[in-house]
């Protein structure tokens, strides 16, 4: 059911929308007028599976101070908070260790590509072509797709994943590769959360104050660092 959905929600009115306004949306979701040599795609693949693995803890750190802050605010008994809580319970009752596969299909997997078509290949292409900044566009998309989520208490770290998987778009000019970033991110959360006898039973804390903060100020930095790599390495226009 939710994969449908997200079929619906954000993948064919994407395909629709970027053949309506560029008519070839194969152009613009797999540019080749950036044609990368072989070794850089490899590059690029390792690149975006260790920057995915590496910023696990640092996605902690920022769950932490985003989750922390608004609670000061908003206190526990909040239903922002309460809401928040059933919807992490849902999610867990949603996942199965027997169904893994199908879960990394459903909710892993079927979600990038399909979020990844709407917003880095329709929305953040278009964005750039009105307003002529794709640092701009970058941010903009990154924020809309966070607040889409409907999670203002992991917002900041999805903010953060947003622009670093815009610039990746921008820099690779192949849906694929933001896909392949957001799939594994996706995957790690499943696996995680399904098979936690397989990790330290303190692994959603790592990184955090609570659990070698050091590894999550590195994280951070890692993800920052290549981010602005992205940004100045891809091209100027689309």
């Amino acid at each position: 059911m939710l994969t449908a959905e997200t079929v619906c929600v954000f993948l064919i009115p994407a395909l629709i929308l970027l053949y309506c306004i560029f008519l070839k949306p194969g152009d613009v979701l797999f540019s080749s007028r950036y044609d990368h040599s072989f070794e850089k795609k490899i590059w690029i693949f390792f690149l975006v599976i260790f920057i995915i693995t590496a910023n696990l803890p640092g996605i902690n750190l920022l769950s932490q101070i985003n989750t922390d802050g608004l609670l000061s605010i908003l206190g526990e008994d909040s239903q922002s908070w309460q809401n928040y809580l059933r919807l992490e319970r849902l999610t867990e009752e949603l996942l199965s260790p027997d169904m893994l596969i199908i879960d990394i299909l459903c909710m892993a997997l079927v979600p990038a590509i399909c979020e990844e078509v709407f917003f880095r290949g329709f929305l953040q292409t278009t964005a750039i072509l009105i307003f002529k900044n794709r640092h701009g566009a970058v941010i903009l998309i990154a924020v809309i797709f966070s607040i889409l989520h409907g999670d203002i208490f992991n917002f900041i770290p999805r903010f953060a994943l947003g622009v670093f998987l815009g610039y990746l778009f921008l820099y690779s000019r192949h849906i694929i590769v933001p896909i392949l970033a957001h799939a594994l991110h996706n995957t790690w959360v499943v696996v995680c959360s399904t098979h936690q006898q397989l990790f330290p039973s303190d692994l959603d804390t790592i990184g955090t104050t609570e659990n070698l903060f050091i590894l999550g100020i590195g994280s951070v930095l890692i993800l920052t660092g290549a981010t602005i790599y992205l940004a100045k390495k891809s091209p100027l226009s689309q």
